[in-house]
């Protein structure tokens, strides 16, 4: 699905609002139609890792697995599914600098979470947060009926153009035939990943939006 950003999405709508409506060469009509849905996210998607460096090997593996251990213990005091886990071994490696010279030992483990209770994603994070060696990389904020969410919006967009193209064929006298082409474009935005803390109610913090921009070409007879 192409992301931008909700700035960018509403240049792209602004604009939109200036495009007219043409006739192309080909005996088509060219209309634009906008679907916009809004709904919350109902679960997420979150990958961290646990990283630790040092000069001595065995002190990094060991403080790494015992984040890893208090890790598992938080998810199974949460009651998260084991099945939503998914997590790599501990490794690790030798570091270099520049100029290759060894600088120390690092070592990590990637665990991907899903989360099917946003009250327990926020005590999640509440409890990871203390720890200096866990570094949350990504938050995928998702819902369970998200493609009927798309669907709804796509036939927004669909009955938009719909109604312009049969308002414009009235005022100029032409009779549509069937849809030559039909292009749709995704855009969505996401709750802001580092800013979860800053909102007071469910409604704000896990609010998506789907847009839909449907370029529609019908036969003109």
């Amino acid at each position: 699905m192409k992301k931008l950003n909700l700035l960018i999405v509403l240049i792209i709508l602004s604009s939109i609002s200036c495009i007219k409506p043409k006739i192309g060469r080909e005996n088509a009509l060219e209309v634009f139609g906008f679907g916009e849905i809004s709904y919350n996210a109902n679960f997420v998607t979150i990958d961290v890792i646990i990283n630790n460096f040092g000069s001595n090997l065995q002190e990094i593996l060991s403080k790494t697995k015992n984040t890893s251990e208090m890790l598992n213990h938080i998810i199974f005091e949460l009651n998260i599914e084991e099945n939503n886990i998914n997590k790599s071994k501990i490794e690790s490696k030798r570091n270099y600098n520049k100029e290759n010279d060894f600088i120390g030992y690092s070592s990590d483990q990637n665990i991907s979470i899903i989360i099917e209770n946003m009250d327990i994603f926020e005590i999640f994070l509440e409890k990871i947060i203390i720890y200096e060696d866990i570094y949350v990389e990504n938050i995928f904020y998702s819902c369970s009926n998200e493609l009927d969410y798309e669907i709804k919006a796509e036939k927004i967009a669909l009955d938009h153009a719909e109604k312009q193209a049969q308002e414009i064929s009235l005022s100029m006298g032409i009779n549509l035939g069937k849809i030559k082409n039909i292009t749709i474009n995704t855009y969505d935005n996401e709750p802001p990943k580092n800013r979860y803390y800053t909102y007071n109610s469910y409604d704000q913090k896990y609010f998506k939006k789907i847009i839909k921009i449907i370029n529609v070409s019908y036969e003109i007879r």
